[in-house]
């Protein structure tokens, strides 16, 4: 790469996707290749278009795979924090709604850190706090949403399907997380656009594989002492 870059190649030239040589620096967590295309002037909010993966740029790529090295490298450049991809994802949200398997969660907090905007929304009505269900470490997730929420997120937001952040912590069998957003207020009679309540969720819709029969009938009690009758 560096003989490349001495000779001349333009280092913000694009494929037809949008995807620039920073942003594959990215997709594959090369930090060295990546710092080398940096100095040499490479755009660090270059983006690929919507006929890629997740469409964005190198620091939503970093968020995806959860590479905070990458991630603090790119924030250290003066990457935009709150870049939107083609459907609206913040490099938050994709840290959060993908993260190499819902394993996002140290970046996630790199970019909260950094200043990351916890109340935009994107083009399914999602934020930060929607997707932080999907992180497989429940401390961490519990950690961020009551960051999220102190940061001045909506806590009932709806997403297309009337989904709450609640009925995405129920739906993915999150107790704590479920304790914590009822603590901090969360509607538990939000129902989604089909009809479907918090409580029917419970039972209906917590793959077993993801919660044990104990953990279920525990976040059904949650709802009971907030008040809702099953």
């Amino acid at each position: 790469m560096n003989s490349l870059i001495a000779a001349g190649a333009d280092v913000n030239a694009s494929l037809p996707t949008g995807e620039t040589a920073l942003i594959f620096a990215a997709r594959v967590g090369d930090i060295a290749i990546a710092t080398a295309l940096l100095d040499a002037g490479a755009n660090v909010d270059a983006a690929g278009t919507a006929a890629t993966p997740i469409s964005g740029t190198a620091l939503h790529w970093a968020g995806y795979y959860a590479d905070q090295e990458m991630a603090r490298l790119l924030l250290s450049r003066g990457a935009d924090i709150n870049a939107r991809n083609a459907e609206g994802m913040t490099p938050l949200m994709t840290a959060l709604y993908y993260g190499r398997g819902g394993r996002g969660g140290s970046v996630a907090l790199l970019l909260m850190e950094h200043g990351a905007d916890v109340g935009v929304s994107d083009c399914f009505g999602g934020t930060a706090l929607s997707y932080v269900a999907n992180l497989v470490d429940e401390p961490t997730s519990v950690l961020l949403a009551d960051k999220i929420i102190a940061g001045g997120a909506r806590i009932d937001t709806r997403m297309v399907g009337g989904r709450t952040p609640l009925i995405a912590a129920i739906a993915r069998g999150r107790e704590q997380l479920v304790r914590l957003l009822l603590n901090r207020g969360a509607d538990p009679t939000a129902r989604t656009d089909d009809g479907r309540s918090a409580a029917e969720l419970v039972m209906a819709s917590v793959p077993p594989e993801w919660v044990d029969e104990k953990r279920r009938d525990r976040i059904a009690e949650l709802l009971r002492q907030a008040g809702v009758q099953g």
